[in-house]
């Protein structure tokens, strides 16, 4: 199995050509072959929950970013992995948890992703939280927005008593802590 973490991708900040180097690795990686492909999307796929101005779901004001050129940047980057995803593994799931920034247009854009692929399992909801079982691991995702990261694991528990109890191992897979580097000419 394989599970590929995605997290504050942030596109709209992000451009597609900022991800080449890391997209062509993770495309030979897949080249493999696998039974099953986990896509975790861990929140703030995009910058903003807006198109037409650049804020947060909360409504925190943002850099103005070119929100049509996000979509079209991430629809070409899942386009590139999910179809080598599709190729080489038995099974491919999308699995999300919502983030700070855009669940908005992730929930759209997860439903997208389910209509452009019928073969790919894209679970998409509007929680910040989801839990789901790969083999015998428990795994739960959380952006990390909405609470202490020391929390998650008893959360876990208590949210996905079944899943938690039928797993040999339990993991959060979480995201939202990032640090800005600055380059400097």
């Amino acid at each position: 199995n394989l599970v590929i973490q995605w997290a504050d991708l942030q596109f709209g900040v992000t451009k597609l050509k900022d991800t080449t180097d890391k997209l062509a690795k993770l495309v030979d990686r897949i080249d493999y072959g696998y039974k099953t492909i986990v896509i975790e999307q861990l929140g703030d796929l995009f910058h903003s929950s807006q198109m037409k101005s650049s804020q947060t779901l909360k409504g925190t004001m943002l850099d103005d970013v070119d929100m049509a050129q996000a979509i079209e940047d991430a629809k070409s980057f899942y386009d590139k992995v999910l179809t080598k995803c599709v190729r080489h593994a038995d099974k491919v799931v999308v699995e999300h948890a919502g983030g700070n920034h855009s669940d908005n247009f992730e929930y759209m854009f997860l439903n997208y992703l389910e209509a452009k692929y019928p073969q790919v399992e894209v679970n998409y909801h509007n929680e910040t939280r989801k839990a789901y079982k790969l083999g015998n691991v428990g795994i739960m995702l959380s952006h990390g927005d909405t609470v202490a990261l020391n929390k998650l694991p008893m959360l876990f528990a208590n949210e996905y008593k079944l899943l938690w109890a039928d797993s040999t191992v339990c993991e959060v897979h979480t995201a939202h802590k990032h640090n800005k580097y600055v380059e400097q000419e």
